[in-house]
């Protein structure tokens, strides 16, 4: 049981910085049986959760709710990573429009809200985009489709 334990919980990974920690919690557990099996995975858990970060350094932060949203500061990088793929220049996969610039984008916003809001027929196609992207977006579109 304890064997089955550690090799479902403890396997060595880039971003966790307790394994050694974990591994003598087990060592502990395996020779003294002071904690219960249940103790033991909470334990772990805790010393988990704590311990571990996903390693992404590419999180975007949420904004100001007052301040105002641009397309330079905020929207073209959303564009640029979820959409440039096919509507690029020139266009791909048959995209009907390109959206590299400003212009293009503000044009064509009243087209790209509907398809980043849709469940069955997502923009992108790989699947629905980050809800707070979808956000920035709207609030981007709210506040005047700034550029700057």
């Amino acid at each position: 049981m304890i064997i089955v334990i550690q090799k479902a919980i403890l396997k060595p990974n880039a971003y966790c910085k307790s394994y050694i920690c974990l591994k003598r919690i087990l060592y502990n557990f395996k020779s003294q049986n002071a904690m219960n099996l249940k103790n033991f995975i909470y334990l772990c858990t805790v010393v988990l959760v704590f311990n571990c970060s996903n390693g992404s350094d590419d999180t975007v932060s949420q904004p100001d709710p007052n301040a105002k949203i641009t397309y330079n500061a905020n929207v073209k990088s959303i564009i640029a990573s979820n959409c440039l793929q096919c509507h690029g220049n020139p266009t791909a996969n048959g995209a009907p429009f390109s959206l590299v610039t400003y212009t293009q984008v503000k044009s064509k916003i009243d087209d790209i809200l509907p398809r980043i809001n849709s469940a069955s027929s997502p923009m992108p196609p790989t699947g629905q985009m980050l809800f707070k992207n979808i956000e920035l977006i709207q609030k981007w579109k709210d506040d005047g489709l700034l550029e700057n």
